[in-house]
Parts: C-alpha cells; sequence; structure tokens
C-alpha cells in the first residue's frame, strides 16, 4: 500500500468545479481554552467585524457579477488579522446569509477562525461559521479531467491504536498525477466531512484506483464514511473514560 498522504487542504480549491451550490451549513463548536490572541489580533478582529457590519448592505446584494470584487476584499481584510485564511458566503435563504470563516485545512489556523466567529456581533441576516460544513448529498468535483463522484466512492478504515486512517477508492485516478490526485482527494475529503473533522478525526488519507480492486466485498460507500468516523471516536471516548 502507498504511504498516506497527510492531510492538508489545498489553496487550489480556488479552481474546483463542484456541480452543486453549498448552502446551510451548522455551526462548529468554539474551544475557547485555545483562543489566546495578541492584543494587535484581538484588535484587527474587532476592526474587521466594524468594517463588515458597515458594509453588511453591500454584501447583502452580493451576486455572481460583483462576487469576486466582494470576496477579494473581505479575505484581504480576514489577511490583516491572518494570512491564508478565506471565506464562503452562501446564497440567500429565507433572508439569510452565511459567512463561513476557513482556515484552509491548516490546523494551527483552527484556534484564530473560532476566535473570529466567536468575537462575530450579531447582524441582522447572518449566520458566522467557523470552518466548511460537510455537504449533506452526494456531490462532484472536477477539474481539468480528474472527476471525483462521491456517489460512486468507497473508502476502507485502517486502526491503529486509538488513530484512524483511510483508504478511499475513487475511478479512473490512477491515470492522473499523484499530487493532483492527493490535492484533489483532500479537497473532496472536506467535503464530506467538513473542514475541521477532515484535519482533526483522520490521521492520513490514501487516495486509491476503484477500477484496480477486484475484491470490493470488504469497501464501504463513501456516504457512510461521516457516521462511521463520528461512531469511532464515540467508542475511543467510551473506552478512555472506562
Amino acid at each position: 500500500m502507498a504511504p498516506f498522504i497527510p492531510k492538508k487542504i489545498p489553496q487550489s480549491m480556488l479552481f474546483l468545479i463542484i456541480s452543486t451550490i453549498l448552502f446551510g451549513f451548522s455551526y462548529c463548536k468554539i474551544d475557547n481554552k485555545k483562543m489566546e490572541l495578541t492584543s494587535r489580533e484581538e484588535e484587527s478582529i474587532e476592526r474587521f467585524w466594524i468594517w463588515f457590519d458597515d458594509n453588511k448592505s453591500v454584501y447583502n446584494h452580493i451576486d455572481e457579477e460583483n462576487r469576486d470584487e466582494l470576496m477579494d476584499d473581505l479575505v484581504t481584510r480576514l489577511h490583516k488579522i491572518q494570512g491564508d485564511l478565506s471565506a464562503e458566503i452562501s446564497n440567500e435563504i429565507k433572508g439569510v446569509r452565511d459567512l463561513t470563516i476557513s482556515a484552509e485545512g491548516d490546523e494551527n489556523k483552527f484556534p484564530i477562525v473560532q476566535r473570529i466567529v466567536h468575537a462575530a456581533p450579531k447582524i441582522k441576516g447572518w449566520t458566522v461559521i467557523a470552518f466548511r460544513q460537510p455537504i449533506d448529498f452526494d456531490f462532484t468535483l472536477a477539474y481539468d479531467s480528474i472527476k471525483f463522484e462521491t456517489a460512486e466512492m468507497y473508502f476502507s478504515p485502517v486502526v491503529e491504536n486509538d488513530t484512524l486512517d483511510l483508504i478511499i477508492y475513487a475511478r479512473g485516478i490512477s491515470k492522473h498525477d499523484s499530487d493532483l490526485v492527493n490535492n484533489y482527494g483532500l479537497t473532496t475529503m472536506d467535503g464530506v466531512l467538513g473542514e475541521y473533522d477532515c484535519v482533526t478525526k483522520v490521521r492520513y488519507f490514501d487516495f486509491h484506483d476503484l477500477d484496480n480492486e477486484q475484491d470490493k466485498s470488504d469497501l464501504r460507500p463513501l456516504r457512510d464514511l461521516r457516521a462511521f468516523v463520528d461512531s469511532f471516536h464515540k467508542q475511543e471516548k467510551s473506552r478512555l473514560r472506562h
């Protein structure tokens, strides 16, 4: 078996084509114990939210024509707090939009993302969310000629003591460059598990071509992955308590 690939969601996610529009996400639990920041960071966060509150009427009318310009401005202001953060704004649903702040899969930046979200004021018509959330339905991620279709993907867990590694199976990926497969495979896992769980609950991912597997009887459908990961960690917590 090939070595497992460390999990870091690539910046190249900006170039992805996903077959559906994502919205209706849930919150990520905030860990206040990990949010010790410098006074400069605290001031930068405060200035960011003052700016966003002052400009919310502009972002209330974000659409396909002005999205790139508005998001570039928002992300530039986020980078004054911490570089390499990103943001997403959902479509409006029943008068509410979601603003998601992401660490781009970098666990070292999770605390600052949590602090930014924790400090968000109540803004009518907006929900602020920490980290990209899991997609609750099958989706297709395509870039150039590589394609990950979650409805046709499978997984196999590899458990070592209290850690979980995953072998992910997708069709036709062996003909592509391994770095490309790893990058977009990890981005797919980010969508399936959500950014936080993808980074914190799975140690390594490895991507195999499903077409090369003669015996598929032990493989599990990818749509069952979230439930499996949650169950694994619940069992581990229960074992540690006893």
